[in-house]
């Protein structure tokens, strides 16, 4: 299913025990991204490929720029944050400390109108041990806390919008499913659940996690052991294109660089046998696949102008 020619790249070889939550900062020209239990945000250089890392205490499930300003929105472990991006300060805005202890969050990101949407997940007790439907799908405007869409999630992962705002793509990995959600960008709601996409269809896929839309509409879906990208067209269900990564344990992807025709995917380490680190061993190293037939789009902001801090 492989169309045209493209080229993959090494960009980084981070070791990554889990990498995740890529979004490409046009103003800077860097690549945004995450080591969820090695607790760090990270800034990739696109220009000489250097490496900066902010160091915290709990688990970083995702980063995201805000709309103003310089700060950054992240989820670190069960509460969104404001961080500073040069000190890595942290001012807590809300949390979910009502769930469970061993809960966390995992993969976000913003819509259009700047709004957050974030999940959470049970902590692992082992590599890919964990307590199902512990998650849930939550939003988060500025005003007040959280909101809460979705109950009973897994593994809360990748989120989506389509062209026209008018629908939201969401993940849980452990179904192997992908949904769509009749989405209202006024108010934020979501409604009439679909599966559109069943990797379980094809074992060899391994589990969907993160996902990026490109220029075209089309959901591009990083694919956790099963070492690839895969470009859907959400509307039919349709697998258009595959690409083979040096990694198994794939997590996340995002278009970037200056007319964003670079798909830049991570990947983890974590949980890999000896065996399998011998056969990859650039599992946990973060990826560029050029030449791509189509670009990609910026990625949302964080509307942080109801926020005052």
């Amino acid at each position: 299913m492989a169309a045209g020619s493209y080229q993959v790249d090494v960009v980084l070889d981070a070791k990554a025990q889990i990498g995740e939550g890529p979004v490409y900062e046009e103003e800077t020209n860097e690549l945004l991204w995450v080591d969820i239990p090695g607790k760090t945000i990270n800034f990739l250089n696109l220009k000489d490929f250097s490496n900066r890392r902010l160091q915290f205490t709990k688990t970083v499930g995702a980063v995201i720029p805000c709309k103003t300003g310089s700060n950054l929105i992240a989820v670190l472990g069960q509460s969104v944050c404001m961080v500073d991006r040069t000190t890595g300060d942290v001012k807590e805005l809300c949390s979910v400390q009502r769930e469970k202890e061993t809960t966390r969050f995992n993969d976000s990101k913003c819509d259009k109108s700047g709004r957050l949407w974030c999940g959470t997940m049970a902590m692992e007790t082992a590599p890919g041990v964990l307590e199902e439907k512990q998650g849930n799908l939550y939003s988060f405007d500025g005003i007040g806390g959280l909101h809460h869409h979705v109950s009973e999630v897994t593994i809360s992962n990748g989120l989506e919008w389509s062209l026209d705002n008018t629908t939201m793509y969401y993940i849980d990995s452990i179904p192997c499913e992908v949904y769509s959600f009749k989405y209202d960008e006024l108010t934020g709601q979501i409604s009439d659940k679909k599966v559109i996409i069943d990797y379980s269809t094809d074992k060899a896929l391994g589990l969907p996690d993160g996902m990026c839309r490109d220029s075209e509409g089309k959901l591009w879906i990083a694919s956790y052991n099963g070492g690839c990208v895969t470009r859907w067209d959400p509307n039919t269900g349709e697998r258009m294109m595959q690409i083979p990564l040096p990694a198994r344990r794939i997590t996340s992807c995002c278009f970037g660089g200056s007319d964003y025709s670079t798909l830049y995917v991570t990947s983890a380490s974590s949980g890999a046998s000896p065996e399998e680190l011998s056969q990859y061993p650039l599992s946990g190293a973060l990826f560029a696949i050029r030449g791509l037939p189509v670009n990609g789009l910026p990625s949302n902001k964080f509307d942080n102008s109801k926020i005052n801090i």
